[in-house]
């Protein structure tokens, strides 16, 4: 699955403003990028800021997780990732969708055109009330922290997403031949 990151959940393709992404998820290329946090300084009241790998946060595992389903489909994730540092905004979310058919002069997939248009279908994840992917599961932090904990959760989603539809079409299909067999 190919792996797009925003800089907030407001850009996300189905959420409020819509944008490009801007930037895909490579880990050969980002496993060195670092991410600054507060630490708790010796004196009182005094904070100071210390670099950690990306591969140390909880959300390494789940964009690995994410990467190595093989499907041809897209995710999209509000971490923002600039210049070698990564930045959480307030709410990091996943949405997962189909495939954009064209890429852009920067080499991201078209997943908003020029008016402004999304152009690729949601196939799972919307407003979820989550600020985290970590509270959508019930396992320990230790299991969050291994990329197939979360290669099996959204598999498992996009199966279930999968057959919801199913049913749905079945239905819809058997609902028009009987008005068929009335007309």
């Amino acid at each position: 699955m190919k792996v797009a990151l925003y800089s907030h959940h407001h850009c996300l393709p189905f959420w409020h403003s819509p944008s490009q992404p801007d930037i895909m998820f490579d880990p050969e290329t980002m496993a060195d990028w670092k991410m600054e946090i507060v630490c708790d300084a010796a004196l009182p009241g005094q904070t100071r800021l210390r670099e950690i790998s990306i591969k140390e946060i909880w959300a390494w595992p789940l964009l690995l997780g994410l990467v190595s389903i093989d499907l041809p489909i897209m995710a999209h994730v509000s971490i923002r990732f600039n210049d070698g540092k990564v930045e959480f905004p307030k709410r990091v979310w996943v949405q997962i969708t189909t495939l954009p058919e064209t890429t852009g002069a920067d080499g991201l997939p078209v997943v908003v055109d020029g008016n402004g248009d999304v152009q690729v279908k949601l196939l799972w994840g919307r407003d979820n009330g989550t600020y985290s992917p970590n509270e959508l599961l019930d396992v320990s932090n230790e299991k969050r922290m291994i990329p197939d904990t979360w290669h099996h959760f959204f598999h498992t989603k996009l199966w279930t997403a999968k057959q919801s539809a199913t049913k749905l079409l079945v239905k819809m299909v058997e609902e028009t031949k009987v008005y068929d067999v009335i007309k």
